[in-house]
């Protein structure tokens, strides 16, 4: 198995001048950890997590009163506050190499490109998810299999 047969396709992701409100606004209405951000032709060059919004909205509110951290938010941009060395996959890795990189660097996700153009994500949640459905498909076996046994003590 690679990581195009695990990724997530429809990627959300960020522009280095979109502001840290609507990065904020993207996570919460996709329910998303991490937005790569690419530019403008659509290769990643850094990546934002839920982690690097809330430390630079408590480090800010520290600074500054609280009405005026709505204000700043609103101005501060995805490239002010993005990890810009982003270690990236490719849909042909096998997920187990690509697994290792995210445990090995306690990563949440990785960007899935080809060439630098970003065309997917990995994302912990993917892994997570797999398991289950392997998981579930082997309970519905399981299940399958004390119907039967049931069904001939009867």
């Amino acid at each position: 198995m690679v990581v195009g047969d695990l990724m997530t396709e429809k990627v959300v992701f960020a522009r280095e001048a979109d502001t840290l409100d609507t990065l904020h606004e993207a996570m919460l209405d996709n329910r998303i950890r991490h937005l790569p951000v690419v530019n403008s032709d659509g290769e990643v060059v850094g990546i934002v997590s839920h982690r690097d919004l809330l430390g630079t909205m408590l480090s800010t509110q520290r600074k500054l009163p609280i009405s005026e951290v709505n204000q700043t938010l609103r101005h501060m941009r995805a490239d002010e506050i993005m990890s810009r060395e982003v270690e990236v996959t490719d849909p042909s890795e096998p997920i187990r190499e690509a697994g290792l990189k995210l445990l090995e660097n306690q990563f949440g996700c990785l960007p899935v490109v080809e060439g630098l153009k970003l065309i997917g994500i990995l994302t912990e949640a993917d892994f997570v998810r797999y398991l289950c459905e392997q998981e579930r498909t082997e309970e519905e076996i399981e299940s399958g299999i004390r119907l039967r046994r049931q069904t001939k003590l009867a």
